[in-house]
């Protein structure tokens, strides 16, 4: 008896770390992280690695084109930064134009590697947007920061 219940927690356990391991797209996204499904979440991350002793931008997750809005990206990085507050002003070909209102946790309070993570995680994310290569950001400057014109190329 006991060898039978043990054999059924087994297959169970089984199944179970096989449906785990199955999530994903061989790609090193998850399926159920896709923009269209939880918008919530930032898309890209700029982090110290100590692997390589230095900084590396990794995606997070991948994007469904077809959901993927201005709005939806604002969300983001509005919930990922909660103290830079990100505001639309236009977007005019392929340029979005930013406004930070309160720019002084931006350009005072993070230190100087703080805004760089900034602008290269929201840049990347305004990027994702279809037809926008650039961003333009307005603010009051800083000892760490200062308002400018960003693309993926910029970093």
């Amino acid at each position: 008896m006991i060898n039978k219940v043990v054999s059924v927690v087994l297959v169970v356990v089984g199944i179970a770390l096989y449906g785990c391991g199955r999530e994903g797209n061989g790609d090193g996204s998850s399926a159920s992280n896709d923009v269209g499904v939880n918008p919530s979440g930032p898309l890209w991350s700029y982090d110290y690695d100590t692997t390589i002793q230095d900084f590396r931008l990794t995606r997070l997750r991948t994007v469904d084109s077809d959901t993927l809005n201005v709005a939806t990206i604002f969300s983001i990085l509005n919930t990922t930064w909660p103290d830079i507050n990100l505001v639309h002003q236009r977007t005019s070909n392929d340029t979005i134009f930013i406004y930070i209102p309160a720019s002084q946790y931006l350009t005072q309070q993070m230190g100087s590697t703080g805004p760089v993570q900034f602008f290269v995680t929201a840049t990347y994310s305004l990027t994702e947007l279809d037809g926008i290569r650039y961003v333009s950001y307005q603010f009051q400057p800083g000892d760490h920061a200062e308002p400018g014109v960003y693309s993926r190329e910029s970093f």
